[in-house]
């Protein structure tokens, strides 16, 4: 790729403490490479959003799984932000109060179009308000779509925590099994030394 990259350090937007702050791409799409790489997991999505975009900082993704009348599978993420930049992030804010959404094709960084690594065309994003934003922490506060997202995060995070304690369990079985092999075969160096009874039990 021959592109001219663009040298940016965002600055923060100053908004109003209740104005919305948040938002929601309702369909990620699959296989979309911006400027070499694939945006396939949250943390590049938080690349495309702040290394590539320059719309702002974030602070957490949560992503929710929804299936079509058809039967196929697709990702939507609702983006939360702790600081918003003055100029691409004023944009886009913008751009959603007036028009609706925002939709991106092409990287503010190279101002290379997406590319897509299946289909031809050009691949895009399209942004909307997060109609309903979340606090981290509190559950009943949270929509049903966040909910699920959420669930779906706590089982991963559950799985992955399962792995790792049975693999800790596994370890430490073999580390003790390790240091009874190596006591016993210690305690036979003082076999022929040590004295037996009547029964060849040793004293």
């Amino acid at each position: 790729m021959n592109a001219t990259t663009t040298q940016y350090t965002m600055t923060p937007l100053k908004i109003a403490q209740h104005d919305w702050s948040s938002l929601y791409l309702k369909m990620w799409a699959e296989g979309v490479i911006v400027d070499g790489r694939e945006i396939k997991t949250n943390e590049d999505l938080q690349w495309l959003v702040e290394d590539v975009l320059y719309i702002g900082r974030v602070a957490r993704i949560d992503v929710k799984k929804s299936r079509t009348k058809s039967g196929s599978i697709f990702r939507s993420a609702f983006i939360h932000f702790h600081m918003w930049d003055t100029n691409y992030g004023k944009f886009v804010r913008e751009s959603i109060n007036h028009k609706g959404n925002f939709k991106i094709d092409i990287s503010n960084k190279t101002e290379e179009p997406f590319q897509n690594k299946t289909h031809k065309g050009t691949p895009y994003f399209v942004f909307y308000k997060n109609m309903n934003p979340v606090s981290e922490t509190p559950g009943e506060e949270m929509n049903k779509e966040q909910l699920m997202a959420r669930c779906a995060n706590l089982e991963k995070s559950l799985q992955d925590k399962t792995i790792e304690v049975e693999r800790f369990i596994k370890d430490e079985r073999t580390r003790l099994q390790e240091t009874i092999d190596t006591l016993r075969n210690t305690m036979k160096c003082y076999e022929p030394y040590a004295s037996v009874d009547s029964y060849g039990v040793y004293q």
